[in-house]
C-alpha cells in the first residue's frame, strides 16, 4: 500500500493533525467563546468561534443527526479517494504526495472535532476595518468585511487543494508534453512493391 512516499504520508499527516488539535485545545482552554484578541488592528484577530456546519456555516441548520451523518459519509469518502489516489503515485509525484497528505490531515482534524464536540473550533480571523473605504465597500456589498474564521485544518485542506491544482495544471501538463516529445516516431509503413513487369 502506498509504496511511494509512505514516509511523507505517515510523517506529515500526524504532525499536521497534532498541530491542528493542539491549537484548537489552546483556544478552547484560554480564550472565551466569541472573545477576540486583536493581533494586527484592522486586519487580524485571534478569536474563539465554533461552526456546526461546513465553510461559511453551510449545513449548520440541519438537524444534528443528519448533519453528523452527512459529514461522516463525505469525510470517509474523501479518505477512501485520497488513499486510492495515493496508492497510484509514482516516483516523481512528491508534490502530489504532500498535497494529498495535507488534505487528509485537514479533513481528519475537523472530523475529530465533529465527533467529539459536534462542532468545529475556529480561531483565525482576517478582516478589513469598516473605517476604511475597502471595508465599507465590502460591508455594503457582501454584508461583512470579515473572512470566515478558520483553523489549521482548513489551512491544510486549502494548501493541499492548491498544490493539487498546481500539479494538474503545470507539472502534469508539462510531463505529458515531455513524454509526447520523447516518444519515438512510428515506423514508416512500407509501400507495396511494384508488380514485376512482364
Amino acid at each position: 500500500m502506498m509504496k511511494h512516499y509512505r514516509k511523507v504520508f505517515f510523517v506529515l499527516v500526524p504532525v499536521l493533525l497534532v498541530l491542528d488539535q493542539v491549537t484548537k485545545a489552546m483556544i478552547r482552554g484560554q480564550v472565551t467563546l466569541h472573545e477576540k484578541i486583536v493581533v494586527i488592528p484592522g486586519f487580524f484577530n485571534i478569536t474563539h468561534a465554533t461552526n456546526k456546519g461546513a465553510a461559511w456555516g453551510i449545513f449548520r441548520n440541519l438537524p444534528e443527526a443528519q448533519r453528523m451523518a452527512f459529514f461522516a459519509v463525505v469525510t470517509l469518502l474523501a479518505f477512501v479517494m485520497i488513499l486510492g489516489y495515493y496508492r497510484q503515485l509514482g516516483p516523481k509525484d512528491r508534490l502530489l504526495a504532500v498535497s494529498l497528505s495535507s488534505i487528509f490531515a485537514g479533513a481528519a482534524g475537523n472530523f475529530v472535532d465533529r465527533l467529539i464536540f459536534r462542532k468545529v473550533t475556529d480561531f483565525l480571523q482576517f478582516y478589513v476595518s469598516q473605517q476604511t473605504g475597502l471595508g465599507g465597500w465590502l460591508r455594503e456589498t457582501f454584508n461583512t468585511s470579515s473572512w470566515p474564521s478558520f483553523n489549521v485544518a482548513d489551512i491544510c485542506i486549502n494548501v493541499g487543494v492548491g498544490l493539487f491544482i498546481w500539479h494538474v495544471l503545470f507539472i502534469e501538463t508539462r510531463r505529458k508534453k515531455e513524454e509526447g516529445a520523447e516518444a519515438p516516431a512510428p515506423a514508416p509503413v512500407p509501400e507495396d512493391e511494384p508488380a514485376p513487369t512482364p
